[in-house]
């Protein structure tokens, strides 16, 4: 296939991006101090390395007849395994305790062995092209196969984190991490654009992949490099604390303790500090996070987050029936929300309406 030039500049643009981040990703590495952020951005500078020298090939080798097919199953198999190590790295965000980094790597290990032993074989016979495409064709099954199994690891670490996350904020933390199924969105997008461009290749297709690429993969470059200052999720819910274990012949005696100090908790609004955790709560009640957590899941039916937004709801109604021309601004500060918008959304999602139909009513 010969290459126009429409495809190579935006090729070579996307390609030195791809090593300018790369090394981006390796710098911003060596400042960090949180292991699991560290793993994530190196599964993302390899990933990012491995789809460099992949462009460069297709820029600097130029495809021929003869081995069209070959150079296929090699952009395949490196695309499909630079999109896994995106995905690894997302996890390893989503999960920075107990994602299994080693196992990880010994499947990546065979996966590249494997892909390796493919292609040379498709290198061997690469005189006869029906030869090659069944190989390559029969090769396709397995990297759907691994597509699909990663794809529902990660949905189920995303809501894992999610939950998580409800039972340790006050507030809706929750938004903050949607950049990361953006961006997997994105990456599970380029790995299906490689099986097409395996399957089907087509000058068109390969110049809106690479627009496509361009955009997405800049977009997650640029979410990784600022999530350790923006998007972070807190350290406290990837920390190992043995004093925050759940034991069966303690929980009885901490249910009590929480009983009889939430009393203390309600009558003086504790729950309007905006900002609180359930850290922060669990101390007001001389008790630790996991069987605050328990006791709320268990006799409130909620999570830590959706509790304290109901008793900060019921708190603003009050002060709406008594204040009928107080600001929403004023009622929401004075509920413990950060923010208007996210008490209008809070009320919504309680009651069905907004604040100010709300008040209408009265």
């Amino acid at each position: 296939m010969v290459f126009t030039e429409l495809y190579i500049y935006p090729l070579s643009v996307h390609t030195i991006m791809l090593f300018v981040f790369a090394v981006i990703f390796l710098i911003v590495r060596t400042k960090q101090t949180d292991t699991g952020f560290k793993q994530a951005l190196c599964l993302a500078a390899i990933a990012y390395f491995c789809h460099g020298v992949e462009n460069s090939v297709d820029i600097f080798f130029i495809k021929t007849k003869e081995t069209l097919y070959n150079d296929y199953a090699l952009e395949c198999i490196v695309s499909i395994i630079q999109v896994l190590l995106l995905t690894c790295a997302l996890l390893k965000l989503l999960d920075l305790k107990k994602f299994p980094i080693k196992k990880t790597i010994r499947e990546f290990g065979l996966i590249f062995s494997l892909s390796l032993m493919l292609y040379l074989i498709t290198l061997f016979f690469s005189y006869s092209v029906c030869v090659v495409k069944i190989i390559t064709y029969s090769f396709i099954p397995s990297l759907i196969f691994l597509l699909c199994r990663y794809t529902f690891v990660f949905f189920k670490t995303w809501r894992a984190s999610l939950k998580n996350l409800e039972n340790y904020y006050s507030e809706n933390e929750c938004d903050r991490l949607i950049w990361v199924i953006i961006s997997f969105i994105i990456i599970l997008l380029a790995g299906l654009s490689a099986l097409i461009n395996a399957l089907f290749p087509n000058p068109a297709v390969l110049f809106y992949s690479t627009i496509f690429y361009f955009f997405g993969y800049l977009y997650l470059a640029l979410r990784l490099i600022r999530y350790d200052f923006v998007n972070k999720i807190s350290d406290e819910l990837s920390k190992d604390d043995d004093n925050d274990k759940v034991l069966p012949q303690a929980a009885a005696a901490a249910t009590r303790v929480i009983e009889n100090n939430l009393h203390a908790f309600l009558n003086q609004k504790q729950f309007t500090k905006s900002g609180i955790n359930i850290d922060d709560v669990a101390k007001m009640m001389g008790t630790n996070r996991n069987y605050l957590s328990k006791f709320i899941n268990s006799t409130q039916n909620k999570s830590f987050s959706q509790w304290i937004n109901t008793l900060r709801i019921e708190h603003s109604k009050t002060l709406m029936r008594e204040n009928p021309k107080m600001p929403s601004n004023d009622v929401a500060a004075a509920s413990g929300f950060s923010s208007r918008s996210h008490f209008a959304k809070q009320f919504f999602q309680d009651t069905g309406v907004s604040p100010a139909q709300w008040k209408q009513k009265l």
